[in-house]
C-alpha cells in the first residue's frame, strides 16, 4: 500500500516537472519569436530553469524505476 502511494506521488511530481518544462519552453519560444536576443538575461534564466527542472525530473524518474522494479 505504501509503495503504491509513493509511486503515485513520484508520478505526480514527474508530471508537474514536465508541465513546468513545457510552459517554460513555450515562453522561451515566444521570446525568441518576438526577437529577443539569444543571450538575453530572460532566455538564459529560462534555459537554466528548464535544465534544472529536467534534471529533477530525471532523478524522480530514476527513483520511480527503482521503486517500481522496472
Amino acid at each position: 500500500m505504501l509503495k503504491s502511494i509513493r509511486l503515485w506521488m513520484i508520478g505526480c511530481l514527474i508530471e508537474s516537472e514536465w508541465r513546468r518544462i513545457a510552459a517554460w519552453r513555450r515562453k522561451a519560444f515566444r521570446l525568441i519569436d518576438a526577437g529577443t536576443p539569444w543571450m538575453s538575461p530572460e532566455l538564459v534564466e529560462l534555459s537554466d530553469r528548464i535544465a534544472r527542472s529536467g534534471f529533477r525530473s530525471w532523478r524522480l524518474e530514476q527513483r520511480y524505476r527503482v521503486l517500481a522494479g522496472l
